[in-house]
């Protein structure tokens, strides 16, 4: 179904209880040119919240070979930059298990809602490496991690709360921390860039 929108947000109404959607996005230009398609997946088949302590090895997904796109976990939304499809995803490589989310320039995977009155006092543990398709691992993306305050507008509400630089192939374990936020968001999200 198109919606033709002219604010910087709108509502989805009439949105089915366990239900994944596919939403496209693009702008209208005053030349009458349209910009490229953005893709952003809501889902409202999650109704629970994480409780803390948290811990998800994307073990339960089904990406079957270290270049396949797998499916991420049905209670977290992704959103793509304009162009690409392919990430976030789960892959089939990991610091430990058999799975990984593998995050692209620009892409966000946003968390489900944390049951927590203040995300400040909380931090992140994961592993982290670079990757590049040539396998050479000569660039270094920062990983950012942030929050949602609002689920229903990914993009302009993503607030950075900590950046960490990745180098090299092999998974380190970085920290992550939320001591200098200050908002209500609830809703974890992680993006990678090679800018800050």
């Amino acid at each position: 179904t198109a919606i033709d929108v002219t604010a910087n947000t709108t509502t989805l109404n009439n949105l089915k209880p366990n239900t994944e959607y596919y939403v496209y996005v693009r702008s209208s230009c005053k030349d009458n040119s349209w910009g490229e398609w953005s893709n952003v997946i809501v889902s409202t088949i999650c109704s629970n919240k994480i409780t803390l302590p948290f811990t998800d090895g994307f073990e339960r997904t089904y990406a079957t070979s270290s270049t396949d796109v797998g499916l991420m976990p049905k209670c977290w939304n992704g959103y793509y930059k304009s162009g690409s499809t392919d990430y976030p995803s789960v892959v089939t490589y990991a610091n430990t298990g058999s799975s990984s989310v593998a995050l692209d320039a620009k892409s966000k995977e946003v968390t489900e809602e944390i049951d927590i009155d203040s995300l400040n006092s909380c931090m992140v543990t994961l592993f982290a490496r670079a990757y590049t398709s040539s396998s050479t691992y000569n660039q270094q993306p920062y990983l950012i991690m942030g929050v949602v305050e609002d689920i229903t507008d990914i993009v302009n509400s993503f607030v950075p709360v900590d950046t960490v630089q990745i180098y090299g192939g092999t998974f380190t374990k970085k920290e992550l921390y939320f001591t200098n936020y200050t908002g209500s968001g609830k809703h974890v999200a992680f993006r990678s860039d090679f800018d800050l």
